[in-house]
């Protein structure tokens, strides 16, 4: 029981390190949301092109000169910018008991990304690069499939030999389909590479052969997100989880505490109560030993007495019968 408790304080003040560690990181992520520059307009980026690299925060609609085409939805239907193509093939071992346990098998992840392009009112065109490695990025079910196992005698024999059972693949793709409106952050740069990989119309030029360009591939854990909701929702959404994470990690570490101290001054009385327990009964027997003493002194004195009277007495008539013979 005594651990138990112990252990519950030491989980309980673990996990509020974990949670504060975790509200920390929040915390950090919403200063930095908030510390991007904000623009309206994608035009209003002239106006920083000499500060890039410029982590600002931006919204528009995706538009591509070439989209990507559907695998899994109907040819022609959906045109994207961003697809991704997942394959997972359910499975089912057998464990040494007997029962069938299921399991989830990747087989294939393909992630297709066009060149594409942030583009508002203003007709001005602010290409994105990376946007797989952005976080935040929700994209649509384009469509799925099920793939049936295939039956052989091959699956026969490792279902009954192996105990393995294949229960089928299924395939989903989804995408981010053209003229989505999105809320972007990002780093603004200045690309030397993207001649010729993106429409020219638009595009804010900082010189020969250089465009801004907006990076969302973090290389020091920086806020990039790419987002169907408006800047200012998700903003407050990280501030309402660091917050959130920060007041639970006060209350699993206040009652971890508090836990390990009542249990630790618990601990700490019965020490002293068996401390003066053990201090008692170590005077009671020295008391006990020094009453003995003084009983056993006090019998022998007394004994002392009358062992000589027993002596005069054995003389005298002893004195008596000498005199009686002379």
């Amino acid at each position: 029981m005594d651990e138990a408790i112990v252990l519950t304080g030491f989980v309980s003040c673990s996990l509020g390190v974990g949670l504060m560690g975790f509200a920390w990181a929040q915390n950090k992520y919403a200063r930095q949301l908030a510390g991007a520059r904000r623009f309206d307009k994608l035009e209003d980026l002239r106006t920083v092109l000499h500060e890039a690299p410029l982590l600002v925060a931006v919204s528009g609609e995706a538009w591509t000169a070439a989209p990507r085409e559907c695998e899994i939805a109907d040819p022609g239907s959906e045109k994207a910018v961003l697809i991704d193509i997942r394959a997972v093939r359910t499975v089912e071992k057998q464990t040494p008991t007997g029962s069938w346990v299921r399991e989830k098998q990747e087989l294939r992840r393909e992630q297709k990304e066009a060149k594409w392009c942030l583009q508002d009112g203003s007709r001005t065109r602010l290409p994105v690069i990376s946007a797989f490695e952005a976080t935040d990025l929700m994209l649509r079910l384009a469509g799925s499939k099920h793939q049936p196992p295939h039956f052989d005698w091959r699956s026969l024999l490792s279902e009954s030999t192996k105990g393995y059972r294949d229960l089928g693949t299924s395939v989903e793709e989804r995408v981010l389909p053209t003229g989505t409106h999105l809320t972007a952050v990002g780093q603004l740069a200045l690309d030397h590479d993207c001649e010729g990989c993106y429409a020219s119309a638009g595009a804010i030029r900082g010189g020969p052969g250089n465009r801004l360009v907006l990076q969302l591939r973090p290389s020091r854990g920086e806020p990039f997100l790419l987002s169907t909701r408006p800047f200012n929702e998700v903003l407050k959404q990280h501030q309402h989880y660091a917050r959130v994470t920060k007041g639970a990690a006060a209350i699993c570490t206040a009652v971890g505490a508090a836990i390990l101290l009542v249990r630790t001054g618990y601990n700490i009385q019965q020490w002293w109560r068996k401390r003066s327990r053990r201090r008692q009964q170590a005077l009671a027997a020295e008391q006990f030993r020094r009453d003995r003493v003084e009983q056993q002194r006090r019998s022998a004195g007394a004994r002392r007495p009358q062992n000589q009277a027993d002596q005069q007495q054995q003389q005298q008539p002893a004195e008596e019968a000498a005199n009686i013979t002379l």
